[in-house]
C-alpha cells in the first residue's frame, strides 16, 4: 500500500495582510516574478490580488476644472489615448458616466 502525500493546507490571508504584502511589493522594486518567489507566493495567486485591488480602486480620476466658453467643444482626454469631445452645457454626471463606460 503506498501513501498519498498530504496536501498542505492553503493559508488564508486577511485582507489586511493582502494590502501589506501589495503595499511591500509595490515599495520592493521587484518583478512580480521575483517578488513572489522572495514571499514564497505562487505568482497566480498575487496576480489575482493586484488585479482585485485594481478594481477594487477602479479608475484614478481627478477634479478638473475647465474655463467656461461661450459655445465650442472641450477634449477630454483619458489615460491610452482615449479622447471625449464635450459639448459645453453637457451635466458633468453624464460626462463621468460616459468616461466609466470608456475606461472598462
Amino acid at each position: 500500500m503506498s501513501k498519498t502525500p498530504k496536501r498542505e493546507k492553503r493559508k488564508r490571508r486577511s485582507g489586511a495582510e493582502i494590502e501589506k504584502i501589495i503595499a511591500a511589493y509595490r515599495e520592493s522594486g521587484l518583478t512580480q516574478v521575483a517578488f513572489a518567489r522572495k514571499r514564497d507566493l505562487k505568482l497566480r495567486t498575487l496576480r489575482k490580488w493586484l488585479g482585485k485591488e485594481r478594481v477594487m480602486r477602479g479608475p484614478a480620476f481627478r477634479e478638473v476644472r475647465v474655463p467656461v466658453r461661450s459655445g465650442g467643444e472641450t477634449t477630454i482626454r483619458l489615460p491610452g489615448g482615449v479622447e471625449m469631445e464635450v459639448p459645453s452645457g453637457v451635466d458633468c454626471d453624464w460626462v463621468l458616466k460616459v468616461a466609466r463606460g470608456l475606461w472598462k
